[in-house]
């Protein structure tokens, strides 16, 4: 069942200003445009209740500020309450769709890892996109470690994500994908200071032919510290990626496979959670006892 938006217009133009009903029919095209290839054709009444989330994550993945989002997050709220209480249609409870949280403490941290000298400067920066140990982070090879893996989204696009590899117990490969921030700092990194400098099998070169130093990693990360007054490791960059990776709705078992480690130990020692987490555990779905 579909209604026609001018009519939803005239409604909102009632309640708020011309120029915010015009971008709530803005918005609730995108939405409607969105919906039909990913849930196809079926009427309001049986969107999943995560369809507000998977809506507010393709606008992530399309690099849409966060007040953009919230501004189609509030014309289709408001779209789905006309739908519910003018037309009378049947309109089901939808999760809330949130930002992701924004760790300021993080960009500050780009920022300081931005002026460092290469190769440096690229691997301190990849510590919290990829979750790995200074050990590993230094010792990628320029080949073998990397692995380009296109992935394609519910939208139906496909976006280019890039995996580090590395051999495991018994022959197994452990797989750490980069979230998308690393892709684009490995990106310019191959494109750019590491594409003049080819002596080396190591992704991070280092002295005769070898790759840079722990040691170097860790110092870095301590001047960075020292600027931000704060108290950090490169392993505290490792539990960032982690944690991130659970909110994001990971399974925990694939986190622990990422990581390494037994879920037992990645709960105990690496997840860095929090009251936002716990309240948000139980009110994901609602929060209601009966339903």
């Amino acid at each position: 069942m579909s209604f026609d938006l001018a009519d939803f217009q005239t409604y909102v133009t009632n309640v708020r200003s011309k120029p915010t009903a015009r971008r709530y029919v803005i918005a609730v095209t995108s939405f409607l445009t969105w919906a039909e290839p990913v849930l196809g054709r079926i009427p309001v009444s049986r969107f999943p209740p995560n369809t507000l989330s998977l809506y507010t994550q393709s606008l992530l993945s399309k690099d849409y500020k966060p007040a953009s989002i919230k501004l189609h997050q509030a014309g289709v709220s408001r779209y789905l309450r006309w739908l519910k209480e003018i037309k009378g249609v049947s309109v089901p409870d939808f999760h809330q769709a949130e930002l992701p949280r924004v760790n300021r403490a993080l960009i500050q941290y780009f920022q300081y890892a931005d002026k460092l000298e290469e190769p440096i400067r690229t691997a301190v920066m990849l510590l919290p996109c990829s979750g790995l140990r200074s050990q590993e982070i230094v010792s990628l090879s320029l080949g073998s470690s990397l692995k380009r893996s296109p992935f394609k989204l519910q939208d139906g696009t496909t976006k280019e994500t890039v995996c580090l590899v590395f051999g495991g117990k018994g022959g197994n490969e452990r797989i750490v994908p980069l979230v998308d921030e690393g892709v684009k700092i490995l990106y310019r990194y191959l494109k750019g200071w590491r594409a003049t400098n080819s002596d080396s099998r190591y992704l991070f070169p280092g002295n005769k032919g070898s790759h840079i130093s722990t040691r170097t990693v860790r110092a870095a990360v301590q001047s960075i510290r020292e600027k931000l007054g704060m108290e950090f490791t490169p392993h505290t960059m490792r539990r960032t990626y982690l944690t991130t990776l659970y909110r994001k709705g990971v399974d925990v078992t694939l986190v622990a496979k990422i990581a390494g480690h037994s879920v037992k130990i990645l709960m105990e020692h690496y997840l860095a959670l929090d009251e936002t987490d716990v309240v948000g555990a139980v009110h994901a779905m609602g929060g209601r006892l009966t339903t």
